[in-house]
Parts: structure tokens; sequence; C-alpha cells
């Protein structure tokens, strides 16, 4: 009685068959088909980011945020254009509070020096 056990697989004993003209051409589709999408995917890219920038300068924030927002699509930039605005503005008057965040001059408590040393500059008396 014979056993397949020590028969070697004719798959594994055939050669690599050649693909055929027809799976080179759809080969050669998807290949193109992938490369535009590619292009397409840039070029949609690169219009979000001038758009960006445009409603950067137009809201009068810096075009270096740029680099932080999300080109997906347009409402994802947009989201991401309005939370970094929104984040901008907030660390900006935090720092604006922390400058002026102290004690507050009372009137004519260092005015004067300053005033009399003016003064003295301009020629006139103290």
């Amino acid at each position: 009685m014979a056993t397949t056990d020590n028969v070697p697989s004719v798959a594994a004993q055939a050669p690599p068959q050649e693909p055929t003209e027809a799976q080179s051409l759809l080969s050669q589709v998807r290949r193109r088909e992938d490369a535009l999408e590619k292009r397409e995917r840039e070029l949609n890219r690169r219009e979000l980011r001038a758009r960006a920038l445009q409603a950067l300068s137009d809201r009068g924030l810096p075009g270096s945020l740029a680099d932080a927002l999300s080109y997906e699509d347009a409402p994802a930039m947009e989201a991401s254009l309005e939370r970094m605005e929104s984040a901008f503005r907030t660390a900006v008057q935090q720092g604006v509070e922390q400058r002026m965040a102290g004690r507050a001059p009372r009137s004519g408590e260092g005015g004067g020096a300053w005033l009399a040393q003016a003064r003295r500059a301009a020629g006139l008396n103290a």
C-alpha cells in the first residue's frame, strides 16, 4: 500500500509561474492609482496648509502655528485651528497676567525720583 507521506507535493516541485500579461497590467494600474492617490493627498495637504496660513494671518496669529495643525481634511484643519487659537490666546493671556502680577505701584511711589531725574536730564529744575 502506497502512502502520500513520502511523495513530495506537486506544487513544491513546479517552477514558479511567471505573472500573466493581465496580472502585470493589473499590477501596473494599481501602482499608478496608488501614486495618483498619494499625489492627490499631498496636493490637498498643501492647499489646506495654505488656507491655514491665511487664516492664521487673518486672525493675527504667527504662521509657525501651522506646523501643529492637522491636515487630514478641511473639517479637521478647521477644528485644529480653533483649538490652536484658543490655546495660544490662553497662553498669551496667562503670560500677561503673570507679568502684571505683584504689587501695584501706589501714586507718588517711585515716580517722584524718576520725574526728578527726567527734569534734570532735560535741564529743568528738579
